[in-house]
């Protein structure tokens, strides 16, 4: 008789957990925070970081600033047991919705957009509702860095052992291409590219905040899950 309690409460903790479970990844699938978990390395924005539950977790990102009208999550990775079992393709935040042309209107910057043209059509850049330089197409326009930078690309995550480059790690290759100093004259001018491509890139994921001293936008790195971009040895 007690061994039959045992197994019964067992069964229940374990029914208890699954349900935990499925509650927590069917609101993270429907881009909403956890429940169960325990945030246990926050970002700056109130809501993005790393949630821990029971043999499960989550690195997410999302719009959580206070004047944000509707908070949600916009990108995430879920683990069982410390293995990946699923992601979400990162949203597009800020799409092209204007023509860039350098000093006209609320253009922001003065970037070469005809030199990106001339390398490739997929490289075309247009401008966000704030102005930003963006791609038109900023997953036509990675496949084609991924195609005709491969070598810089590769030199920059052999370099700093990152992982694969991906869209929710631009940020990395941002900032270590320009720092590359190994390799090739070639490879190096290649990662210095991949380095200025994803100042634009970055541009449609992440968000852009009014600056209450100025009136301007200042942006955030595309930066999903920084805590978890190095591999692991």
């Amino acid at each position: 008789m007690k061994k039959k309690k045992v197994i019964i409460t067992i069964i229940g903790i374990l029914a208890l957990w699954v349900a935990a479970g499925i509650v927590a990844f069917s609101r993270v699938n429907r881009l909403e925070r956890p429940l169960f978990c325990v945030c246990t390395e926050s970002l700056d924005d109130g809501g993005s970081g790393h949630y821990a539950g029971l043999g499960y977790s989550f690195d997410i990102e999302g719009n959580f600033m206070p004047d944000t009208e509707n908070p949600s999550v916009t990108a995430y990775k879920g683990y069982i047991l410390g293995v990946e079992v699923c992601s979400s393709s990162p949203i597009i935040i800020n799409p092209s919705v204007q023509e860039y042309v350098a000093g006209q209107g609320n253009i922001k910057g003065n970037v070469p957009v005809e030199e990106y043209i001339s390398i490739s059509e997929d490289f075309a850049i247009g401008a966000d509702k704030n102005g930003y330089a963006v791609f038109k197409d900023p997953v036509k326009a990675l496949d084609k860095l991924m195609e005709l930078y491969s070598d810089g690309i590769n030199l920059i995550q052999k370099s700093f052992e990152l992982e694969s480059l991906s869209a929710d790690n631009c940020g990395d290759y941002k900032v270590y291409g320009s720092q590359t100093t190994a390799g090739t004259e070639r490879e190096q001018q290649q990662a210095l590219f991949a380095a200025k491509f994803h100042d634009i890139y970055e541009n449609s994921y992440v968000r852009q905040y009014p600056n209450l001293h100025s009136g301007e936008q200042q942006k955030n790195i595309c930066r999903p899950v920084p805590q978890r971009r190095l591999k692991r040895s």
